[in-house]
């Protein structure tokens, strides 16, 4: 019942026909028994043959003396699921979590245990089990089901991870206090461009916001910005606009006159 195979008996046999040993992924078989309840022990001490049964080699015992009826008689294939074990891998080295070790039996669901949090790398966030030897991913607490498909066999998931970067601000010459963001993002996370606590300063410079390159002319992002982290950690350097000046000299033009109320020399600077 549940494997491949066919039996080919004909009327009338006796003692030493035997049957073609069928297969089931997963399961060991036990043998073929007249009723699908019993088991091999039960059938092993029936000697009287009422209860007949084949052993898992296909073979009928010494016991089996009777004929088949006329009506034919209707054997159980009787199997035994395989067990096999499933192991964790992970951490700097991918070496086992031994203690998360699980025996498990194929045809029954296993819950895939989480990733220690202390056993993280460094600058690295989980992101999935792999199973070796295939494509199948897992996360923690999500069922699993015949990870192996070989008796006493062993399944290995092994931690997959995903690094995570850092954003800092430079002045880039400026005065004042950068921004410090604490954070750590995987690539593709949404970074928020920090306010400073004061508009960075630069003598005769107007700060413009921020960008990658600290040789950028003008700003990329402003404060409340936001952008995808890349795969590396990121710099943002202030951005300056230098500033024009004019010196600025105020003539009398009045021959030999003294002329009173003249504006001090002076220099103008842009937007001031």
């Amino acid at each position: 019942e549940g494997g491949d195979g066919t039996a080919d008996i004909v009327y009338g046999t006796k003692e030493g026909t035997k049957l073609k040993i069928p297969t089931r992924t997963g399961y060991n078989f036990l043998g073929y028994f007249a009723r699908s309840s019993d088991d091999y022990t039960y059938n092993r001490s029936n000697s009287d043959g009422g209860s007949a049964y084949y052993d898992k080699g296909g073979n009928p015992p010494a016991m089996l003396t009777r004929n088949l009826r006329t009506s034919g008689l209707a054997l159980h294939a009787q199997w035994e699921a395989y067990n096999y074990t499933l192991r964790y891998y992970g951490g700097a080295s991918d070496s086992e979590f031994t203690d998360m070790k699980t025996d498990c039996v194929y045809g029954e669901s296993v819950t895939i245990r989480n990733h220690p949090d202390s056993a993280l790398p460094a600058n690295k966030v989980f992101d999935y089990w792999k199973l070796e030897g295939t494509s199948k991913q897992y996360s923690g607490g999500q069922k699993g089901l015949n990870l192996s498909e070989t008796d006493g066999g062993t399944a290995k998931l092994h931690a997959v991870y995903a690094s995570l970067y850092s954003v800092s601000y430079n002045l880039n010459g400026g005065n004042g206090t950068a921004p410090t963001d604490n954070g750590k993002y995987r690539t593709g996370a949404t970074v928020t461009v920090l306010t400073p606590g004061a508009a960075p300063t630069k003598d005769g410079y107007k700060f413009l916001g921020w960008a990658t390159s600290p040789s950028a002319t003008s700003a990329q992002y402003q404060s409340g910005d936001t952008f995808a982290m890349g795969s590396a950690d990121t710099t943002l350097y202030a951005v300056w606009k230098q500033l024009l000046t004019w010196d600025i000299t105020y003539n009398e033009n009045a021959g030999w006159d003294t002329v009173t109320g003249m504006p001090a020399t002076g220099t103008k600077i842009e937007g001031q």
